[in-house]
């Protein structure tokens, strides 16, 4: 089907950002509309080339989804997706921030747990702090609201 629209070299990259859906709800509203199980059947399913590697990004929030039960999820939700590479992105907590930005050794000891569960893992750099322009800013709330409905993923 891509390659009848020339879409043959399609990259998918997806944030999860939490392992259970009473986080992720939190964190991200759309997870009410598509939930774990839903999205993980879609990823599953995915596969446009053979070698094809799904792109997940976490988003390391201290105290709120970094601790190694929260890497153990996040392995069990990935194992049955195939390749798979996850950026785990170092929270930029940005005027209205949900926590404080993680440290050094933090990341170090979660990227360390995410890889002993066979994940192969980046880190992604965060760059433009100091402009809150940095990867790692999860949306505003407010803007979050006025978003017109997406569509959900069928299962």
């Amino acid at each position: 089907m891509l390659d009848q629209q020339g879409l043959k070299r399609l990259n998918l990259s997806v944030s999860l950002n939490a392992a259970s859906d009473s986080l992720r709800s939190e964190l991200m509203p759309i997870n009410r509309r598509t939930n774990l199980a839903k999205l993980q059947s879609a990823l599953a399913r995915y596969r446009p080339r053979r070698n094809f590697v799904l792109g997940v990004n976490y988003c390391l929030l201290p105290g709120i989804n970094d601790t190694q039960s929260d890497a153990r999820a996040i392995a069990a939700f990935c194992e049955p997706l195939g390749r798979v590479l996850l950026n785990l992105i170092p929270y930029n907590p940005g005027s209205q921030p949900l926590t404080r930005a993680p440290q050094v050794l933090e990341v170090e000891r979660f990227i360390g747990w995410l890889r002993a569960e066979g994940l192969p893992v980046r880190e992604r750099r965060t760059k433009g702090r100091s402009v809150m322009a940095a990867c790692g800013q999860l949306g505003n709330p407010s803007a979050r609201r006025s978003r017109k409905a997406l569509p959900t993923l069928s299962a």
